[in-house]
């Protein structure tokens, strides 16, 4: 049994801001879509404005904390629903070569999460956790088609473990040793879900080695030391000859030095 524990229910409600696209927008676009087809229905099939909404969420959680003491584990895990109005996107379109901010109308997202540390002695914490989170997107007038599935740019699991050694090396200096493995799960680039738009799980290794006085710090990083090459963002274009999808490209393995100075 835990020494200590808790549990917790929340509520919240957020709220972010409207705004207005580059003037004209709606027009461009209403113009290059109006070919072949009458102003009537080329207005009819494009739902961006030159504003979009104010983004509103309500959000629950449940959770609960719990500490081992006597074998220095803590563990918390979580529950959440969150219902979302207006959810701000950002959309390119290549009918006019336009980037604006829409707005998908009904979102629902629903997860949990898990993590705990785990400290093995003085100098040894051991760390992990796992979260899955499903976003649905519930209504969209601008694609029907798109009710049902997953939001763009969520991914649908994280995993993280790692772990953090430090070592005295002598009355007023100590050595930090720390590395993390993190695993993101698929993550879709557009609504509509098309073949072609899903990049798959993604495996990062980041390590840190540092010395640590009482007045400064001073650390050797590398991140992605695996070099796993991915993208962190990508613009979906249907085209007359089928989609083209480019993408950009995340950071590849990369070295730094950090120092800091406390006064």
């Amino acid at each position: 049994m835990p020494d200590l524990g808790s549990i917790y229910a929340s509520y919240g409600k957020g709220f972010k801001s409207g705004g207005f696209n580059a003037f004209g927008t709606r027009e461009i676009v209403v113009r290059a879509t109006q070919i072949g087809i009458t102003r009537p229905e080329a207005e009819a099939l494009v739902f961006v404005q030159d504003s979009y909404e104010k983004e509103v969420s309500d959000n629950y959680e449940v959770g609960f904390k719990l500490q081992f003491r006597d074998a220095g584990i803590n563990i918390n895990g979580a529950a959440f629903w969150t219902d979302v109005s207006n959810a701000q996107q950002f959309i390119f379109f290549p009918a006019g070569s336009i980037q604006a901010v829409a707005s998908i109308d009904e979102v629902r997202i629903k997860g949990f999460e898990i993590d705990g540390t785990a400290r093995l002695g003085d100098q040894l914490t051991l760390f992990g956790g796992f979260g899955y989170i499903d976003p649905v997107i519930r209504s969209y007038l601008a694609q029907p088609g798109s009710v049902g599935n997953r939001m763009p740019y969520v991914s649908k699991y994280n995993i993280t473990a790692g772990f953090q050694f430090t070592q005295p090396v002598s009355s007023t200096l100590e050595l930090t040793t720390r590395a993390e493995y993190s695993r993101q799960g698929s993550v879709w680039f557009d609504a509509a879900n098309l073949p072609g738009t899903k990049r798959g799980p993604t495996d990062l290794v980041n390590a840190r080695l540092g010395l640590r006085a009482d007045e400064w710090e001073i650390s050797l990083w590398g991140r992605n030391l695996l070099n796993e090459e991915y993208r962190v963002e990508s613009v979906t274009l249907v085209t007359g000859i089928g989609l083209f999808n480019p993408g950009f490209k995340a950071l590849t393995r990369s070295y730094g030095v950090e120092a800091r100075v406390r006064f």
